[in-house]
């Protein structure tokens, strides 16, 4: 009887201390290779001291985080963090970084404390089918011929909420009529994301 309430004792106290982590300290877990965070120098992943002198904004009661990225090499830029929680389950950590004209989002979670990337899991089917629909909505006027997707095939950027828990999926299309116009919403029920 006492080795059980131990043990529930010791479990309460590791959900506490679980529950008072932040997006910070959810990062730093997270291996720099994942997040494809590497030294220009010599191509090394960052460690957790490279890693803290990446933060550019930090707001942990939003669960918001904004990297500067000096003097490092990433396969994409400008990254953003935002946490997303979950109901009896390790929350989600979504990650967008620029690469020219449009962005990347992705999603990480740890399962059994290893951090794994679950975007395929968390995240719509968003291909060129999705993209040309949303951008022919904000256009109905285009030619019938003309394919926004053709263009780079890379139309949109993701805009990670500081407050709230609705993703913003906007178009980079060049035309000056749909450039940084809302192309659909990422809803989050509290597990997924669906595009409204």
């Amino acid at each position: 009887m006492k080795i059980l309430a131990l043990a529930l004792m010791i479990s309460a106290a590791s959900f506490a201390a679980e529950a008072k982590k932040s997006l910070y300290d959810y990062y730093l877990e997270i291996p720099s290779d994942l997040l494809s965070l590497r030294a220009p120098s010599d191509g090394h992943v960052l460690s957790t001291e490279e890693k803290k002198k990446q933060v550019a904004v930090r707001d942990d009661k939003n669960g918001y985080l904004e990297l500067k990225m000096d003097g490092i090499e990433a396969a994409e830029s400008n990254p953003v963090l935002a946490l997303f929680l979950r109901k009896g389950k390790s929350p989600l950590v979504a990650m967008t970084a620029e690469f020219g004209d449009s962005s990347s989002l992705r999603f990480f979670t740890a399962e059994k404390n290893v951090w794994v990337d679950v975007s395929e899991q968390v995240k719509p089917k968003i291909d060129d089918a999705v993209l040309e629909a949303a951008t022919r909505k904000l256009a109905p006027k285009a030619p019938k011929d003309k394919k926004f997707t053709d263009w780079a095939g890379a139309i949109v950027k993701y805009k990670l909420p500081r407050k709230g828990t609705t993703i913003e999926a906007i178009s980079t299309y060049e035309d000056p009529a749909l450039a940084g116009k809302k192309l659909f919403d990422l809803k989050y029920d509290g597990d997924k994301f669906a595009i409204q």
